[in-house]
């Protein structure tokens, strides 16, 4: 899932969530969120967690999508 990717980037680099907030001008709350599944990456936050942390846009967005249909199919 896309928080379980993020997750493995900021322990690989020895981050916090906060670090990535502040790095992408972020409120910390966002990315709690997002790491949390209580709210969507859009293309613009994918785009901006390229930037950050080098793992592709369009993956993170797939990763989205699928959590996605997840929570259709419970």
């Amino acid at each position: 899932y896309l928080d379980e990717a993020i997750h493995w980037w900021l322990q690989e680099h020895k981050l916090t969530q906060s670090y990535l907030a502040r790095v992408m001008g972020r409120p910390e709350k966002t990315i709690s969120e997002i790491m949390s599944r209580k709210s969507r990456v859009t293309a613009q936050t994918a785009k901006e967690l390229q930037h950050v942390t080098g793992i592709n846009a369009e993956f993170l967005l797939k990763l989205q999508i699928n959590l996605d249909l997840d929570k259709l199919r419970l």
